[in-house]
């Protein structure tokens, strides 16, 4: 019980508090809250500048506990994806991508309800994000179209502070098809993530994602985690991590993350984003 209580507490102190004492009359938007729609694997609550394109290259190598001969994974197996991601509104964006693993096709829509203030007296940025999935690979479980398909939704909530952004968020995976009939098509997830500032070019990045119960009783899936660097170039974001999640989406990352920290079965990764005007 008191666990909880503070926990509350905390939230409260992080997202919703504003000061007792007198306010800035600055009511512009706090701006690099995050530098891009992802971090890792998870979505942030950043929305591309109205008109700016992101092109996406996202990869992942093999467990490092593959050994030496496989070069620690660098060897493969590899997972990669391209995304295409645009944002035509102000505070609203879409993107396409496709992924390797399961040869997957994604598209997703985006949109910040709220934006943190540099007043303080909108304290947060909030978003909402919905993803639709759809598996092409050649499994013969596929008895109809309808099957290949899985959904995403996410509630995200984040707060800039000096050197430091943070995120909590409420993560929703829906598959029309499991495995296994004793394995459960839709789960949830409370996702936490963290970017701290080492100047106006580094970050060191990290996230995590607790699934709030199994979703498969005959295969063991872990919560995914990882650890990054994040470097800011004049239209580049480049970001380099290890994590243990070889899905790149996240209804991938989320749902079925096989390998696990404790035994070496984590990766080397990175996302190389390059902005355009339209």
């Amino acid at each position: 019980m008191l666990y909880r209580i503070l926990y509350t507490v905390f939230i409260l102190n992080v997202f919703i508090q504003t000061p007792i004492f007198a306010q800035s009359q600055d009511t512009t938007v706090v701006e690099n809250v995050f530098r891009s729609s992802r971090l890792i694997n998870h979505h942030t609550t950043y929305i591309l500048p109205y008109r700016i394109m992101d092109f996406r290259i996202s990869h992942r190598f093999g467990e490092f506990n593959s050994g030496a001969y496989n070069f620690f994974g660098l060897d493969g197996p590899a997972n990669i994806a391209l995304h295409f991601e645009y944002s035509p509104i102000k505070n609203g964006m879409f993107g396409i991508a496709r992924s390797s693993l399961n040869k997957m096709y994604h598209g997703f829509l985006k949109y910040q309800v709220l934006s943190q203030k540099k007043n303080n007296k909108m304290p947060i940025s909030l978003t909402l994000f919905t993803g639709t999935y759809l598996n092409t690979s050649k499994n013969p479980d596929f008895a109809e179209n309808i099957q290949r398909w899985s959904y995403s939704n996410q509630i995200m909530v984040s707060r800039k502070m000096d050197f430091l952004t943070v995120q909590v968020g409420f993560s929703h995976v829906h598959y029309n098809l499991v495995q296994y009939m004793t394995d459960k098509n839709t789960s949830y997830y409370i996702t936490g993530l963290a970017r701290c500032y080492l100047n106006k070019y580094f970050a060191i990045t990290g996230e995590y994602a607790y699934k709030l119960e199994p979703n498969s009783i005959k295969q063991k899936f872990y919560n995914n985690a990882g650890i990054g660097l994040e470097i800011q170039t004049f239209g580049h974001v480049f970001q380099m991590h290890v994590t243990n999640a070889f899905g790149i989406f996240e209804n991938q990352a989320l749902a079925y993350t096989s390998t696990r920290w404790g035994n070496g079965g984590i990766r080397f990764g990175f996302n190389v984003s390059r902005y355009f005007g339209i």
